[in-house]
């Protein structure tokens, strides 16, 4: 799962703009040093802003480690 396709739902379902959710991102992630994966402080900020982030957690965390969707 792409950056921009985590942007697009917690976008659409916080109800916030991609720029402001950037923002937020960036500065997240410069507070942990760039230690973390883009894709996972993304979801960091969705749960501070209240998203539900049920649906695209577990395709996250496999695109992040590295996981195929078919193994």
């Amino acid at each position: 799962m792409s950056f921009e396709q985590i942007l697009d739902f917690i976008s659409a379902d916080a109800g916030i703009n991609k720029q402001r959710l950037v923002s937020e991102i960036n500065s997240m992630q410069e507070r942990l040093s760039y230690l973390v994966d883009i894709r996972v402080v993304a979801l960091i900020v969705a749960k501070k802003f209240g998203c539900n982030i049920e649906r695209i957690h577990e395709k996250v965390s496999r695109t992040v480690l590295g996981f195929s969707d078919y193994a």
